[in-house]
């Protein structure tokens, strides 16, 4: 199949379709590099990450929050999925802050309005990150017991 078709555009090599055709190749080698700019891949990875954190991880820490809606043979698998979550947060986290180490340093005084976006939410997500894990560590400190009461 692959040698049929190599043959086909062998014999229409000098037809004016195929000059148009590679007129078309070389204009698309002309387009400059199209790929994403450090401050759009920072808008995307912060914007994953938030959207992440308030549909996966928020519903879980509430629900783990009031304890009254767990029952206490549920807890500890609630807990072992709270730490399944928190280690696939930490991926999303490295990849956001990843994609903020990627923007130049040098640009810093001359920000576009889209840097600047950028930067401000990226900043607003760590905080965001920085709260629910504050929150996950009040929720798996170890309890302390009182032994004398027993």
């Amino acid at each position: 199949m692959v040698q049929a078709t190599g043959e086909l555009l062998k014999a229409r090599s000098g037809s004016a379709e195929s000059q148009a055709w590679s007129a078309v190749l070389r204009a698309m080698s002309d387009l400059p590099d199209l790929s994403h700019p450090p401050d759009i891949c920072l808008l995307l990875r912060a914007y994953a990450e938030q959207r992440w954190l308030n549909s996966e991880l928020l519903p879980q820490l509430l629900e783990l929050e009031r304890s009254r809606a767990i029952a206490d043979e549920q807890l500890g698998t609630a807990l072992a999925y709270l730490e399944v979550l928190c280690l696939d947060g930490a991926g999303r986290a490295a990849e956001t802050d990843a994609a903020y180490g990627c923007l130049d340093p040098e640009l810093h005084e001359r920000l576009s309005v889209l840097q600047e976006r950028a930067r401000r939410y990226y900043f607003a997500v760590r905080q965001l990150r920085g709260e629910l894990e504050a929150r996950v560590r009040r929720l798996t400190r170890p309890r302390e017991y009182d032994l004398s009461t027993r």
